[in-house]
């Protein structure tokens, strides 16, 4: 092939990763967001900023486990993962043997593109409860994020065998049937 022709393609690889951050868009995607405004008002003297605000939303310090992880969801929820993170790290402090809160963690961190940890974070989840589906697809979705189609195919295999009629499968079936599809 031309060096010509060849400039026009996208390197070898490419196409799953493209995939995989639109499959990651969607799993993590509770409702769309609201749409920016042209120009944000000025903020009233003394009035919370977003991040502010959100932080509220963060219990305080001696606040139960189930108040953090509650506050760190609805921060989840609304986008705010970096916060959330912050929700679900206190929440691990205080008790770290729930496999729900690392699986939570680990879709904030890969929403903010930290792949490394939120790896970590689903391994940790399967450690604590090895046939949990979610944390299999999650850690499914960062190896596919991070182009390695080859480590994230056992995972989708195990959801779709594990869980053969839920979203996820239905999701992992897709995504492996889009990785066979292409050359």
């Amino acid at each position: 092939m031309s060096k010509r022709q060849a400039q026009g393609r996208l390197p070898r690889g490419v196409g799953p990763v493209l995939a995989a951050g639109a499959v990651a868009a969607v799993a993590y995607a509770m409702w769309p967001e609201t749409p920016p405004t042209a120009v944000a008002p000025p903020a009233a003297p003394g009035a919370t900023t977003p991040v502010q605000a959100s932080r509220s939303l963060l219990p305080g310090p001696e606040a139960p486990v189930s108040e953090w992880v509650r506050a760190a969801n609805t921060l989840m929820d609304q986008g705010q993962y970096t916060q959330a993170i912050e929700g679900y790290t206190h929440a691990l402090h205080i008790d770290s043997s729930d496999a729900a809160v690392w699986v939570d963690r680990g879709a904030c961190l890969h929403a903010v593109g930290n792949l490394k940890a939120a790896e970590a974070d689903f391994r940790r989840a399967l450690r604590l409860v090895p046939e949990h589906t979610t944390a299999h697809f999650n850690l499914g979705i960062v190896f596919l994020t991070a182009g390695q189609l080859d480590s994230a195919r056992p995972h989708f295999s195990y959801v779709q065998n594990a869980a053969p009629g839920s979203p996820e499968a239905a999701r992992a079936k897709s995504i492996l049937e889009g990785a066979a599809a292409k050359p």
